[in-house]
């Protein structure tokens, strides 16, 4: 092959007037970052919370000790190996079932809490799931999309609250006007997203 390229190229006048990258060394290129966070903190940041947010509803919702601390673990596990949005939201949807199930149902005050928690660990999943332990990232790049997020979190937050007040009392209708409002609120920011 090597015969038949060196023929090529000495027969053809355009290939032999190329010039050869070896003979000269590439340019220096320097790149100026801003302040850093190294990609574990990401991972162990989205690992707390997840295990935070378990350990709520878990203690919440008063499951056995043993059925609590199986899922804790779980969550936790999976999401310091495997960090994702599937395992985030995953986490989401089990911490909301097991507050449903508490004794206060859906109008337990302790979701105040839990809905800036769960947003904080799902938007750390998503950065841990897409960097590298020992890679950094840019603060720069972590606080893009952080004002939206919290108009979504506000949001959420009022809507809640005005449930809360509302009904004093669980109502079914009002749980249900309560969950396709966040629906078309999260619809509005996902649809602005893409």
């Amino acid at each position: 092959m090597r015969t038949w390229l060196r023929l090529a190229r000495a027969e053809l006048p355009l290939l032999r007037d190329l010039p050869d990258f070896s003979e000269r060394p590439l340019p220096r290129i320097g790149v100026d970052l801003g302040p850093t966070v190294p990609g574990w903190v990401l991972r162990a940041g989205a690992v707390v919370a997840t295990g935070g947010c378990l350990v709520i509803a878990t203690q919440r919702s008063g499951v056995a000790d043993w059925l609590a601390g199986v899922l804790v673990v779980v969550g936790v596990v999976v999401m310091a190996l495997w960090p994702s949005m599937t395992a985030a939201c995953t986490a989401t949807v089990v911490t909301g079932l097991l507050v449903a199930a508490d004794g206060y149902g859906p109008f337990d005050p302790v979701v105040f809490g839990l809905v800036p928690l769960v947003w904080v660990g799902i938007r750390l999943a998503w950065w841990a799931e897409r960097v590298a332990l020992p890679a950094r990232v840019e603060v720069a790049a972590l606080a893009r999309g952080v004002p939206r997020g919290l108009v979504l979190v506000g949001g959420t937050l009022v809507v809640g609250a005005l449930a809360f007040e509302l009904a004093g009392r669980p109502s079914s209708v009002l749980v249900l006007i309560g969950g396709v409002a966040l629906v078309v609120l999260a619809g509005l920011v996902f649809a602005r997203r893409r």
